[in-house]
């Protein structure tokens, strides 16, 4: 399930996705062809998890048990196997890794997001205000997360 660099072509496939990569830039961001996982996959206290050809999971340590938490899920791996990769992948989280919290930042344009993020468990903490520009518009930014011991309850 942990992808290394030598899985990049899988990992970049998803991740430039018309479903993803809108959705996982800014206003300020490279482009699709300049786009690269290579340096996430190369920091060896990040994960990248791909559980199917659909979806990819991305740790970044912001602490050394609090992890950023993006969840990434091409149109044809959404639907009602959704909880059930999700599962798979806390499950693989909670247990294998030393994460303690996964937080996410969700912008308040994103409201399918929100529900992806409720359905897997995150609750929300907090709010980032005209923190994110998209399309020339500054958005809010939810801040939302999942303890491994609500998780196991």
């Amino acid at each position: 399930m942990r992808m290394t660099i030598s899985d990049i072509e899988a990992v970049e496939r998803v991740m430039k996705d018309d479903s993803i990569f809108p959705n996982i830039t800014d206003d300020g961001s490279v482009s699709i062809e300049e786009y690269s996982m290579q340096a996430v996959l190369e920091h060896e206290l990040a994960y990248v998890l791909m559980p199917n050809k659909y979806s990819v999971f991305v740790m970044v340590p912001m602490n050394s048990t609090t992890y950023e938490f993006h969840a990434n899920i091409v149109k044809e791996g959404r639907g009602t196997q959704v909880k059930k990769t999700g599962d798979k992948v806390f499950e693989y989280i909670f247990t294998q890794t030393p994460a303690m919290k996964l937080v996410s930042y969700i912008p308040t344009c994103f409201i399918n997001v929100k529900k992806s993020a409720d359905l897997f468990g995150f609750k929300e903490e907090g709010m980032l205000t005209e923190s994110i520009k998209k399309n020339n518009i500054y958005y809010d930014q939810w801040i939302m997360a999942l303890n491994k011991n609500q998780w196991l309850k």
